[in-house]
């Protein structure tokens, strides 16, 4: 399959839902206002999970590790996922990016 690339500027929105099991399985009832809504086409995962008001969803699709990461500006996605989707470990981003840890983790807060 293949898509065109448009350099980050891609018209139009496109949805979003803020949970890991699929929107089917969510009652009405238990779907908070801004679960679900539409993002600009262009707007990119690292910046939708930077936004302020989504970071209960980012620290649950990072873990705590990870978020703390990300939030204070060490690693982005792209340094945490491989090409395939899957996620690093703990241990093989420690072991790759020990420098970023050590900035964030090593101020007694570990």
């Amino acid at each position: 399959m293949y898509a065109p690339y448009f350099g980050g500027n891609i018209s139009g929105h496109r949805p979003f839902v803020k949970s890991f099991k699929p929107i089917s399985r969510i009652p009405v009832k238990d779907c908070p206002e801004g679960m679900i809504g539409q993002v600009r086409a262009s707007t990119s995962m690292s910046e939708f999970l930077k936004r302020p008001s989504n970071a209960t969803f980012a620290r649950g699709y990072f873990g705590d590790t990870r978020y703390r990461l990300f939030k204070e500006g060490k690693l982005d996605i792209c340094q945490m996922v491989r090409a395939d989707g899957t996620r690093y470990s703990i241990a093989e981003l420690r072991q790759r990016y020990a420098k970023d840890f050590r900035e964030v983790f090593d101020s007694g807060l570990d």
